[in-house]
């Protein structure tokens, strides 16, 4: 619950940073909220194939009018099985128009921290695209399509670990700000 508290702290004070910033230069910031879809079975029968669903927090600079970096956090909950994970990564995005309602793809790279007691982090990652609209004189908001990936590990003491992965579509709302 403290990991929790800590990053909607940082969330808050970052985002109150670039209230006065353009879309297409300096730093800006992004809050998506999604459903998961799972497109895997498991490997080793660990897991259901029920989804989920995400929030997520980026912060972003822009080098040049197109092209983006950043970092992000996020809290996603899967259903079966029931787990919770903070994954903390790095964001690149290509903007294809330098101003106002443009398509981009974006990909985040970065490691994912199991909220379970017999469950080890991961790698994640995720690949994908959205369309964002302007709506307002600071906001825009952009629907977005993505592929994810999340390993994970069960530890189970003395009787050993085992691997299994996560595999989703990603389908969310972004708002710009």
């Amino acid at each position: 619950m403290k990991k929790i508290h800590i990053l909607i702290t940082i969330f808050l004070l970052s985002s109150s940073l670039v209230f006065a910033q353009k879309i297409n230069e300096g730093t800006f910031s992004k809050i998506k909220i999604g459903a998961l879809s799972r497109i895997n079975k498991s490997d080793n029968n660990t897991i259901g194939d029920e989804g989920g669903n995400e929030i997520s927090y980026i912060h972003n600079y822009f080098i040049n009018p197109h092209f983006s970096v950043g970092v992000g956090a996020g809290i996603i909950g899967y259903l079966n099985p029931t787990v919770s994970t903070v994954p903390i990564f790095a964001n690149a995005t290509y903007h294809v128009f330098k101003e106002g309602s443009s398509p981009y793809l974006y990909s985040n790279l970065g490691y994912s921290i199991w909220l379970a007691e017999n469950q080890n982090g991961s790698v994640f990652t995720e690949l994908g695209l959205g369309l964002k609209f302007k709506v307002g004189k600071k906001l825009k908001i952009a629907p977005e399509l993505g592929y994810r990936y999340q390993r994970f590990e069960y530890d189970f003491g003395e009787l050993g670990k085992l691997s299994d992965y996560l595999s989703s579509l990603s389908i969310g709302v972004s708002f710009y700000f």
